[in-house]
């Protein structure tokens, strides 16, 4: 990256990663978190700068709508959680703030599914949001109280993995249905707890999972 930073939101967009807000520990105390966006090319293999928040955030979530990144919440320059709801458009090259979610929001995890995102709060709330600017509280996962989590679409469900709380890490894994609204805790387990967790759905050939296995 042009400028070094941790705590920030990273997405993939068509042939570009887009690395939005974080924290950098060598600027003033006032400039540690970032509005800066940069965006690395897979086709070239270099960084340049994309542009910049409308609110210098980290610790926010993140997902993508057709051609536009979606920015929910995080953590203020002032160290204050922030309901605000940023876009960039990725061919634009401009940002701007489109709503506000009904609750503070900081560590937390989105997933775009069939044009909507789906936000799930450390405090167990999932919020659907819509491109129009409009939030709706889609349900509860009873019993939640984590952040540093995981979550990862699997048919119409969100997979919860992992995560912390004040005093330790999480192994589990928790299916919220979006039909039902409902949720359950899986039988299957993380290999180790873990916390600050990063999902990527993708294929992987049997032969790796099986020798994983017997590995095991």
């Amino acid at each position: 990256m042009l400028l070094g930073r941790r705590r920030h939101a990273m997405v993939a967009v068509g042939e570009h990663v887009y690395v939005l807000g974080g924290y950098d520990d060598n600027n003033d105390d006032d400039f540690r978190t970032l509005m800066s966006i940069e965006q690395y090319s897979i086709a070239t293999g270099s960084w340049e700068d994309a542009g910049y928040l409308s609110v210098a955030v980290r610790s926010a979530s993140v997902a993508v709508d057709r051609e536009k990144i979606y920015l929910f919440g995080g953590v203020t320059r002032e160290d204050f959680d922030t309901k605000t709801v940023q876009c960039f458009d990725t061919r634009l090259k401009t940002c701007n703030i489109v709503c506000e979610l009904p609750v503070y929001c900081r560590l937390s995890s989105a997933i775009s599914h069939d044009h909507k995102i789906y936000l799930v709060c450390p405090d167990g709330d999932v919020i659907v949001f819509s491109a129009d600017g409009t939030t709706e509280e889609k349900g509860k996962i009873p019993g939640f109280d984590r952040y540093s989590f995981g979550a990862v679409l699997k048919n119409n469900s969100i997979i919860v993995l992992g995560g912390m709380d004040s005093d330790h890490s999480y192994g589990d894994c928790i299916t919220f249905d979006l039909l039902t609204s409902t949720s359950s805790i899986s039988a299957d387990v993380l290999p180790q707890k873990a916390s600050g967790i990063g999902c990527v759905k993708t294929v992987i050939n049997k032969k790796y999972l099986e020798t994983l296995s017997r590995s095991q």
